[in-house]
């Protein structure tokens, strides 16, 4: 299994909200770099089956400027083989043409490596981001995967997007996804979001409304997410609630969020960090409990280097928070 920490930890904990802020934690050591090239080592370990730390899985992303408007980066992933020797599983291959407007151009290529080293291209995704100006920018993606029937690649996925700009704040986004999974042109669409964002005074609130198909195919309400971002006294804080369908109220939105995810982030002058996230749901009542807590600690580790140490909680039995993941990332410059 790749990657078994992070899955278990930061995939399950987060939600899929294009207002997630991305952690600083990997951008300080690539920022630390030559402007001409930027190379991070990140190392996840954690417990092997004898209880010991070991590696689990070994990430270098490097990234080279061509020139000003042109990059390439490699992200290649190494991870343990049954006597716990690394060993390369995965490629991604990424190319990116920046224009003046804001808008880019983004072709990505992914290969899964056999056990016998032989490579295998499954995925790729081309992005065309373009400036219509007056702060609206449309992007349109296509991902395509080998066909079934072994003849090439084909379409299978599509995602059509317009946000609107102020300055470097997202204040309107609608997105919508069509899938063919079989590549043989029935396009169906899976999600579609609406979002709208308001800053003022160093806050922001959102609202995200997210449709999906019903039993029938048509698009119906599914989802709404309410977020909340501030600072105050050094930190950072984000509420995330979460609305879903009550089947008791005719399939319409429960008027209380049934998921709620908080953020908190501690930034210290010495470079270090805190963040804790905790997810709350409500369980068959009207109360809202912890059922999950991840708690992040970043420090610099020596030039351009950091040690993320990472803990996940779970609620097991009777509301009670028990550790179920640890694990540590040691990014470096080689």
């Amino acid at each position: 299994m790749r990657r078994p920490f992070l899955i278990t930890s930061l995939l399950m904990l987060g939600i899929c909200n294009p207002l997630a802020v991305p952690t600083a934690n990997a951008q300080a050591a690539r920022d630390a770099q030559s402007p001409g090239r930027t190379l991070t080592r990140s190392v996840v370990e954690g417990p092997s089956t004898g209880g010991q730390m070991t590696v689990l899985s070994e990430v270098v992303d490097e990234t080279v400027r061509r020139d000003a408007n042109t990059s390439q980066r490699t992200r290649s992933e190494f991870v343990a083989d049954a006597q716990g020797r690394q060993r390369l599983a995965s490629v991604m291959e990424e190319q990116r043409v920046a224009q003046p407007d804001g808008g880019h151009q983004i072709t990505r290529e992914f290969k899964d490596l056999e056990f016998d080293g032989r490579s295998r291209t499954t995925r790729r995704e081309r992005e065309q981001r373009t400036a219509r100006g007056n702060g609206l920018f449309v992007t349109d993606i296509e991902v395509t995967q080998s066909s079934i029937n072994g003849g090439g690649f084909v379409p299978t996925e599509r995602v059509q997007q317009q946000e609107r700009r102020v300055g470097d704040q997202v204040v309107e986004r609608e997105a919508t996804t069509s899938v063919d999974p079989t590549g043989r042109g029935t396009w169906n669409v899976v999600e579609q979001r609406t979002l709208t964002r308001s800053v003022a005074n160093g806050s922001a609130e959102a609202i995200e409304l997210i449709d999906r198909p019903d039993t029938s195919g048509n698009l119906v309400r599914s989802e709404r997410i309410v977020s909340r971002e501030w600072a105050a006294g050094g930190q950072t804080f984000r509420t995330d609630e979460i609305y879903r369908q009550d089947i008791n109220n005719a399939g319409s939105l429960a008027g209380q969020p049934v998921r709620q995810v908080e953020t908190v982030r501690t930034t210290l002058s010495d470079g270090s960090s805190e963040t804790t996230r905790t997810v709350s749901e409500r369980l068959g009542g009207d109360r809202l409990q912890i059922t999950e807590r991840a708690v992040e600690r970043s420090r610099p580790d020596g030039p351009g280097g950091r040690v993320i140490e990472q803990e996940v909680q779970r609620s097991i039995v009777y509301g009670r928070l028990e550790t179920v993941a640890t694990g540590t990332i040691r990014e470096s410059q080689p």
